[in-house]
């Protein structure tokens, strides 16, 4: 696995907190990638690891990776004043309290991935359809904070942006579940102490 990489001199950036996520963007120019179904490992977030300690150094990284990529992988530049259209490890959207400001955000992000879809149609280097996936993941945690999914579905770069669209509301509350420990301990609890009265 590692000899690829040292063979064309693809090793981590220690100036970067998300090494891996900047050495795997690089390599992606260099190294076939397929991917697989099945998960190989989980990530955990707590208060003590990094990711929690320096979170908005981490987001404004992703960012700066991202548009990296898309300077080398499609010849497109994205202003720096976009870069946090791109952040990862949170959502400056929900953020915004301002929903005027949000909304001018919304369009100025549509306009940023519609601009990579097309530039990728003359480029060719993302394959269509995971293209089309990886934009839908960005807009849908974007607008409505849904996690990532596998296969939605999307055929078009206009499915992505149709208003008739909502969330999906199972799975954000499937997420919110999985995430929130506490709340899964006090419904069990609560379970366990009606069963006990009944």
């Amino acid at each position: 696995m590692t000899l690829p990489f040292l063979e064309r001199g693809l090793l981590y950036d220690k100036h970067y907190l998300a090494e891996d996520f900047e050495l795997w963007s690089r390599a992606l120019t260099q190294l076939k990638f397929a991917n697989i179904p099945e998960i190989l490992g989980a990530y955990r977030v707590n208060g003590e690891n990094i990711t929690a300690q320096k979170k908005e150094r981490m987001a404004k990284e992703h960012a700066y990776i991202v548009a990296g990529a898309l300077e080398r992988n499609l010849k497109l530049t994205v202003a720096k004043e976009q870069y946090r259209l791109l952040e990862g490890w949170g959502n400056p959207y929900y953020q915004e309290k301002n929903r005027a400001e949000r909304k001018r955000m919304y369009k100025e992000l549509e306009r940023l991935l519609r601009r990579i879809y097309k530039r990728n149609q003359i480029v060719g280097f993302y394959d269509d359809k995971a293209l089309l996936e990886a934009l839908n993941d960005k807009w849908r945690y974007a607008k409505y904070m849904e996690p990532k999914r596998r296969d939605a579905g999307i055929r078009t770069v206009d499915e992505i942006f149709n208003s008739r669209r909502r969330p999906d509301y199972r799975l954000l509350w499937w997420t919110y579940w999985e995430r929130h420990t506490s709340l899964r301990a006090d419904v069990k609890r609560l379970g366990r102490y009606v069963k006990a009265r009944l």
